[in-house]
């Protein structure tokens, strides 16, 4: 009995041990959260291009339905795949800092 517990503080006590090393981001990993930012600012303009367009109202008078569901199904795409990328370059941040 006496062993067996020695053997769950052994397993309690690596459990328990500090994380003080520094985490160091792959090769890949680096490269890829020092493309996020340029990446997320062409994500952001392409957003605000589509904003633009559909914010015109001539688009709307021309009775072009079509064009507007798909500027529309762009915008969503191109806010989702903003989202992924900003949700990315924080875990890969996080990661990097070690926390």
């Amino acid at each position: 009995v006496s062993s067996d517990h020695t053997a769950q503080e052994k397993i309690k006590s690596q459990r328990q041990k500090p994380k003080n090393r520094t985490t160091k981001l792959s090769y890949k990993d680096q490269r890829e959260l020092d493309q996020l930012p340029q990446q997320i600012e062409q994500l952001e303009q392409s957003l605000s291009g589509l904003q633009q367009q559909l914010s015109d109202p001539d688009l709307y008078q021309t009775g072009e339905g079509e064009q507007v569901v798909e500027l529309q199904q762009q915008m969503t795409e191109v806010e989702h795949d903003l989202e992924q990328a900003y949700a990315r370059w924080e875990e890969l941040e996080t990661f990097k800092a070690g926390d």
